[in-house]
């Protein structure tokens, strides 16, 4: 994505809100459960502005990640 690992940290720490932008990249990520080519200004505008924040627990699983929504 572009950023250091403080500002993950940053973020997952609740230090430090994300930018619009990296949120809709990491949701499109997180979306596709693939890796992608092609993170395209189009296909990020069709995700919109985020109504709230979710929290995601993200493990390696076997053949890729697995992700799932957690309580705040």
């Amino acid at each position: 994505m572009g950023v250091t690992p403080e500002s993950v940290s940053r973020w997952e720490n609740d230090r430090e809100q994300m930018s619009a932008v990296a949120d809709r990249l990491l949701r499109l990520m997180v979306a596709t459960k693939a890796p992608a080519s092609d993170y395209s200004l189009d296909t990020l505008a069709e995700l919109g502005e985020a109504s709230s924040p979710v929290r995601l627990r993200l493990e390696v699983a076997k053949g890729g990640w697995h992700a799932e929504a957690v309580a705040a």
